[in-house]
């Protein structure tokens, strides 16, 4: 890259690319980070960080942010539950809200998108780009640390959700049974004024 960024894809790999495609680096089962600009390099270092703790991370980038490849967007909703959107850019009004913007507008399931970016904030710290990067926590192992805390957050929130789910599903069943006795006792005292009138 320009910027003196390493290159991720192969000579003549990009041969038939077309304007607004993405690019998948490799898929992911977990989640996947999307890329916009030259901080791919900070993507694939935190997925294969994460590797390690035995989370599949996808990795893909997105040479352009409009048009916005919604096809490859609307097939990674309904396989993985989170989104990650990492840009050298503010949070907000860049591809992160792009990708917002698209998600929100999908009916089914949804996975949640967390924008990892520069906070809505000005900024003094001067540095070149590997050191702001570090600085900033977008380097593969800032990425990778904020992937493990929301993933860890959303398998607690599962977890809860499971709880709920459970003692909802016991409580109905209490009830069900509670009704099914009810009209059990009420049938066998209807069966034995009925019994007993026979007689």
């Amino acid at each position: 890259g320009r910027g003196g960024e390493p290159h991720f894809h192969a000579d003549g790999s990009l041969a038939g690319y077309r304007c607004g495609q993405a690019l998948e680096q490799f898929p992911g089962t977990d989640a996947y980070l999307l890329t916009a600009g030259g901080i791919l390099g900070s993507a694939v270092e935190a997925a294969r960080l994460l590797e390690a703790d035995g989370l599949h991370l996808g990795v893909a980038s997105f040479p352009t942010v409009k048009p916005l490849d919604e096809a490859y967007l609307s097939s990674l909703c309904g396989r993985v539950p989170v989104l990650f959107t990492l840009e050298e850019h503010t949070i907000v009004g860049g591809f992160g809200g792009a990708v917002c913007e698209y998600v929100c507008g999908l009916t089914g399931p949804r996975p949640r998108v967390v924008r990892l970016g520069l906070n809505d904030t000005y900024c003094s710290v001067v540095g070149n780009q590997s050191y702001l990067e570090k600085y900033f926590g977008l380097d593969g192992e800032g990425v990778a640390r904020r992937v493990r805390q929301e993933l860890g957050r959303a398998k607690e929130a599962l977890r809860a959700k499971r709880q709920v789910l459970r003692k909802l599903r016991e409580t109905c069943l209490f009830a069900v049974l509670s009704l099914l006795t009810q009209q059990l006792q009420q049938l066998s005292a209807q069966g034995l004024r009925v019994g007993l009138a026979a007689r």
